[in-house]
């Protein structure tokens, strides 16, 4: 699960930066199609965002201890609930 959230979080980096790049160029290229291909990327960023969080949340309830974050706020005598 660990390296789903990786490479979620890999595909929200290069989808803000395709956006911010996007966004611009559309703005003052007046490309109105890029400036949407811009607002769209961002959208599946912040999804992107989610899936991460969701590994990392994941990651806690099942006690991967493969994710440094995991294993460093975490141990097995936390309750579960």
């Amino acid at each position: 699960m660990g390296e789903l959230g990786l490479a979620a979080l890999y595909t929200a980096l290069g989808l803000a930066l395709y956006s911010l790049a996007a966004s611009i160029i559309g703005k003052y290229k007046e490309y109105p199609e890029l400036i949407e291909s811009g607002v769209y990327s961002t959208y599946l960023s912040c999804l992107s965002l989610i899936i991460s969080s969701f590994c990392l949340v994941g990651g806690f309830i099942t006690h991967d201890f493969e994710i440094a974050y995991v294993y460093s706020h975490s141990n097995l005598a936390m309750p579960k609930a």
